[in-house]
């Protein structure tokens, strides 16, 4: 087993979009002595994105340059994002001795992705490729375009397991928050092997001022849309009946009365009313179905 280091690249995300000079050439050299050889390196947001706002401790030639003693050692390399690919690019890396560029493109656009894979391989690079956010095609979308990566060179394409992480440790709870329809939901088919039903709650989050949910019977069939893409069955849904910044008391209640109506036609409960505290003035009905959920607003501007 070779293990693959991309931590001094990724890892950087966390203190900005790079590390040091002095840091990331003790952290190769760390690396190399615990027979660590396969090293990404550099921007996190990988080649390009410094002269494009991601400014870092070093451009992309200077942490080329400070590893340099280290490239006849190990395999380095750096990311560089499919769109940002240029022959002025990879022709740097590959004249500074990186021996690999691992290009990320979002999966589903490999096709798109395919002159910059080429451009790698023409100048005599080793070519990782990352299918980056692989939950929104299935597996067999996955194996077909990493085919097509393979065809046009690519010499080892890969997903992140880091979204299953949370589902195979039992040590703490996991929130998944899916998109508002069907589409959305078919992310759960990369990890529902990894659930066990007895500990999963599949909750459907209702706004009854919607189009596709503004009747019982329009919740019942986004509901069973949902259950069919996800593999799962709604265990309960959450009363989030508003208007935005126009949310009134009567809101909650006039989505309660749809949700109650489609509780009593599928037995599935009102588990959560959710609303944003300080837009009610009134005081929340009484008797109202599920657990009061109140929120805050933190990234919203004030004109949406």
């Amino acid at each position: 087993m070779r293990l693959f280091d991309c931590t001094l690249r990724d890892g950087a995300n966390v203190v900005g979009n790079g590390f040091s000079k002095e840091l990331t050439v003790s952290m190769v050299q760390a690396l190399l002595d615990c027979g660590i050889d396969q090293i990404e390196l550099g921007n996190a947001k990988g080649i390009g994105s410094y002269e494009n706002g991601a400014t870092a401790p070093l451009t992309d030639l200077e942490y080329m340059q400070a590893v340099a003693p280290f490239v006849k050692k190990g395999r380095l390399g750096m990311f560089i994002l499919a769109g940002m690919v240029t022959e002025e690019r990879v022709k740097m890396a590959a004249e500074n001795g990186l021996q690999f560029l691992r290009v990320g493109a979002a999966a589903g656009d490999g096709k798109g992705s395919v002159p910059a894979v080429k451009m790698v391989k023409a100048a005599g690079l080793y070519c990782r490729y990352s299918l980056m956010k692989a939950y929104v095609c299935t597996p067999e979308e996955l194996a077909e375009e990493a085919k097509l990566l393979e065809g046009a060179g690519v010499d080892v394409p890969a997903v992140s397991g880091a979204m299953t992480t949370p589902v195979t440790d039992k040590s703490f709870q996991y929130v998944v928050d899916l998109g508002g329809n069907d589409v959305g939901t078919l992310v759960l088919g990369r990890i529902k092997p990894l659930l066990d039903p007895a500990e999963t709650d599949f909750l459907m989050v209702v706004n009854t001022y919607r189009p596709n949910t503004s009747t019982p019977e329009g919740v019942i069939e986004q509901m069973e849309n949902l259950e069919v893409a996800a593999g799962l069955k709604v265990t309960g849904f959450i009363n989030n009946t508003n208007l935005v910044r126009e949310t009134t008391a009567s809101c909650l209640s006039e989505g309660d009365a749809i949700l109650r109506e489609v509780t009593k036609r599928t037995g599935i409960p009102v588990k959560y009313v959710s609303y944003v505290e300080e837009l009610l003035t009134e005081d929340i009905p009484e008797g109202l179905a599920g657990e009061l959920f109140p929120m805050k607003f933190n990234m919203r501007k004030t004109w949406m």
